[in-house]
């Protein structure tokens, strides 16, 4: 939970909610707060709002603007709940697929896709590379708890994928130029996790020890990404598309970690 001590006569943007288009928030104040829907600051000047009340307040946020938060005078507090995921920047992901022969391909920023497609003549094989945002994790910092959560775009249940943090202190997405580059050409955490697709869609890992050894690899810092290499360990199955799709857009594929 968030808390911010208000200034009067000054803006603050509420952001980062766990639902973006849902404003929660409890307000500790007896004095008069206003709360403005716009995309961007509204103007100093400005103090016009909707008018909240002192305790729990619920609204719905228009979609593509921003919650502000205006105390008129004297004094006053607001909590909430930010969104506390690490996650993906589709921007920095990829996947390639190869059928040993002639085929070698690389697609970036995209939703990536894994696993093994024996429908084609030249049957192809699929790995995965994801990457996200910063993820404000110090060096050597001590990772208490991690989880990592996907969603999925295609799934066929049964599929193995087992995932390995890339051991590197910054984005490697530049060096994906084929299928080798990002097959083998990765230096990879000796930790894995392995994940076997279920029928839900989405779908959690415990990946601490994993982003533990991620942390202590030299360089690391609060700017560093945490980075991911994911194949299938599943069989080819004859005839058979088992390629499932990871999202990777906003807020699709995720890590929640606690750190100290």
């Amino acid at each position: 939970m968030i808390e911010v001590t208000l200034t009067a006569g000054v803006w603050y943007q509420i952001q980062n909610l766990d639902d973006p288009l849902f404003c929660f928030l409890q307000l500790d104040s007896t004095n008069t707060v206003i709360c403005a829907f716009d995309v961007a600051e509204p103007l100093s000047v400005a103090d016009v709002g909707i008018v909240l009340v002192e305790g729990v307040n619920s609204l719905p946020i228009p979609p593509n603007k921003s919650a502000w938060i205006k105390l008129i005078s004297g004094a006053g507090s607001i909590i909430f709940s930010q969104y506390g995921g690490i996650t993906s920047d589709q921007s920095k992901c990829a996947f390639a697929y190869t059928d040993s022969v002639a085929v070698d391909e690389v697609e970036t920023a995209v939703d990536v896709v894994v696993g093994n497609d024996d429908s084609v003549s030249d049957q192809l094989a699929y790995v995965a590379f994801i990457e996200t945002v910063p993820g404000n994790i110090a060096g050597a910092a001590t990772v208490d708890s991690a989880v990592l959560q996907i969603r999925f775009g295609r799934i066929v249940p049964g599929q193995v994928l087992r995932v390995y943090g890339i051991a590197e202190s910054s984005s490697q997405f530049a060096t994906l130029t084929d299928y080798t580059s990002l097959a083998s050409g990765l230096t990879l955490t000796t930790e894995f996790v392995d994940i076997t697709v279920n029928y839900t869609g989405v779908q959690e890992v415990d990946i601490t020890d994993l982003l533990q050894e991620l942390v202590g690899v030299s360089g690391w810092d609060t700017a560093s990404p945490i980075q991911l290499w994911v194949g299938c360990t599943s069989s080819v199955v004859t005839g058979e598309d088992t390629t499932v799709t990871i999202l990777t857009g906003y807020r699709h594929c995720a890590v929640f970690a606690v750190v100290s």
